[in-house]
């Protein structure tokens, strides 16, 4: 957490680092999604108590596809995430500024200016659905390496029904 600090400082970000203890809480297996929820409730309420509006999450297009797979195989409906929603009649916005930006491109980019890669802790990481899908769209491009922009554009031309 020392090096994210330091780059915090060097290009001028506030540091705040909060702990939420998602493992604790729970009264089940945490996966993924469960993380993600409570992480994002968490980010929420920092919100609020703080007077923030804006939430930046660093989803590239490769999360949006991935999840746009997942919940049509998974939940039966065509959704992902979109690049920007307002939640709570606009009190709060999150905004994924690398939504169009492929994942290599991302991890180029983070190495070339040296900057520290996440590091997810999570326990349940081998039984993934979300590696599994990435995964699958990996083999599916190589049969068809334009479907990630396929799909990309088929989320931006989709219309829901009347």
């Amino acid at each position: 957490m020392e090096v994210l600090r330091e780059q915090a400082d060097q290009f001028g970000f506030e540091w705040e680092e909060v702990f939420y203890p998602i493992a604790q809480e729970s009264k089940r297996k945490v996966d993924c999604f469960y993380c993600a929820l409570r992480r994002r409730a968490a980010m929420i309420k920092l919100c609020f108590d703080k007077g923030y509006n804006k939430i930046a999450f660093g989803h590239h297009l490769d999360d949006i596809i991935e999840t746009l797979l997942m919940n049509m195989v998974h939940h039966g409906n065509i959704s992902t995430m979109p690049p920007r929603v307002q939640l709570f009649e606009g009190r709060v916005t999150i905004i994924r500024p690398l939504a169009f930006i492929r994942e290599e491109q991302c991890r180029d980019y983070a190495q070339s200016q040296i900057f520290v890669p996440p590091k997810c802790r999570c326990t349940g990481l081998d039984e993934s659905v979300r590696r599994e899908t990435k995964e699958f769209i990996a083999r599916l491009e190589e049969q068809v390496p334009a479907v990630k922009q396929n799909l990309l554009h088929f989320l931006q031309t989709v219309r829901s029904a009347p």
